[in-house]
């Protein structure tokens, strides 16, 4: 399905290593699935230079991959990511989520997303888990993204393809 998105996880292995992408677009081709439906995620335990990464990003851009901040807000993931490399969306981390009746929290959510949305980037809200919290982020960002158990906890293999085909039927 052409419409669909594989995101991944990568870590400094990946990245560090130089046939990784080449690799990658190999599978690709095997499967008959176009760069452009992949995602790859640099997880916030990435402990790599952003020079490294940078390279790395720059390489994956070529091959129209999409590259995504993963966990932003927790470990390593900082306000310095948002300016050291190409990427194409950030993955807020769910913690930024919870307690939003903390105003503080809030006005601080509210800012890191305009900030990324002045940039350009698209939002991912991860770890919404009930209708406020996605009320809040779709305030924040009608367009954005969200992945939460809000909408489904996690499921085997063969019941996606039965999700995705009664989702197809509905559009």
């Amino acid at each position: 399905n052409k419409k669909l998105t594989l995101s991944m996880n990568i870590t400094d292995h990946e990245i560090s290593d130089r046939e990784f992408i080449s690799r990658l677009i190999d599978v690709c081709a095997l499967y008959d699935v176009e760069p452009c439906q992949i995602k790859l995620e640099i997880s916030e335990r990435c402990q790599l230079a952003q020079k490294e990464i940078q390279f790395f990003a720059e390489n994956v851009a070529k091959m129209n991959i999409s590259l995504a901040i993963d966990d932003f807000g927790v470990a390593n993931s900082n306000l310095a990511w948002l300016t050291g490399f190409r990427f194409d969306e950030v993955k807020l981390d769910g913690s930024l989520m919870k307690n939003l009746d903390n105003k503080n929290k809030e006005k601080i959510l509210h800012a890191i997303c305009s900030l990324i949305k002045d940039m350009g980037k698209d939002i991912v809200f991860e770890g919404v888990e009930d209708a406020a919290q996605l009320k809040i982020a779709r305030e924040i960002d009608a367009d954005c993204l969200i992945q939460g158990w809000f909408f489904y906890r996690s499921l085997p293999a063969k019941n996606i393809e039965a999700l995705l085909i009664n989702q197809e039927k509905i559009a």
